[in-house]
């Protein structure tokens, strides 16, 4: 029993000394981590905000591509389609409000 009482205050008195040892190494270290550790945690919180905004744009993107329609003359008819259908030589009747994607010639026409 004295023995195991030693070795357990030995093993306490090395360990006490080791990280008497390791804090004085670190003092002016951890200034440095923790600037470190700051700009990591800045960086990956930053990313993953990016990445969900991303996210969600293509979701409202493709939503947009999936429900916006056009009425366009095409082949001499008045049509209504998809704006994702909409091919070159199709003629758009853009009303106040709406807009196009890409590029576009205006021309202008009143009733």
């Amino acid at each position: 029993m004295l023995t195991l009482v030693v070795s357990v205050h030995t093993v306490a008195k090395r360990l006490a000394a080791w990280w008497k040892t390791v804090r004085r190494r670190l003092d002016g270290s951890i200034e440095g981590a923790a600037i470190l550790l700051s700009v990591v945690w800045v960086t990956l919180v930053t990313a993953f905000n990016d990445w969900s905004k991303e996210k969600q744009f293509r979701g409202l993107q493709s939503r947009i591509d999936q429900e916006q329609k056009f009425t366009v003359v095409r082949a001499g008819h008045v049509i209504q389609i998809l704006v994702s259908e909409m091919v070159v030589g199709d003629i758009a009747q853009v009303k106040y409000g709406e807009g196009t994607s890409g590029s576009a010639e205006a021309q202008l026409a009143s009733d």
